[in-house]
């Protein structure tokens, strides 16, 4: 199964899902999801994760690497909270397309941390 086949299950938020992950393979080239329990993980670099919870109404989980704090503005934080994370990452849920911008922000301050 690829991430791909797990983002068209989605109803609402299978759009959103398919621009974030096209964002991520242009960020860093070359690489790919793997499922790892219930998160898709990419690799090889393991920056960021996503997953698709089954249980609740639908939402996009994204966890990534902390990214330096001036990159995340208090305007971001507003449209799309942050949580802690396993392994002292950073989580985010995605329950609304008027969240993707915010979620990208995020996603490229994590590929650019220097860790």
């Amino acid at each position: 199964m690829k991430i791909e086949d797990e983002i068209s299950k989605l109803t609402t938020l299978n759009h959103i899902a398919f621009a974030l992950i096209q964002f991520i393979y242009e960020l860093e080239k070359g690489g790919g999801f793997v499922v790892k329990t219930t998160d898709w993980i990419y690799e090889p670099s393991k920056f960021v994760a996503i997953g698709f919870p089954k249980r609740r109404p639908e939402k996009i989980r994204v966890q990534f690497r902390p990214p330096l704090p001036h990159y995340i503005t208090k305007d971001d934080q507003k449209v799309l909270p942050l949580y802690d994370g396993r392994f002292h990452h950073y989580k985010c849920e995605i329950k609304s397309p008027v969240q993707l911008a915010a979620a990208v922000r995020y996603i490229e301050a994590s590929c650019l941390h220097p860790c």
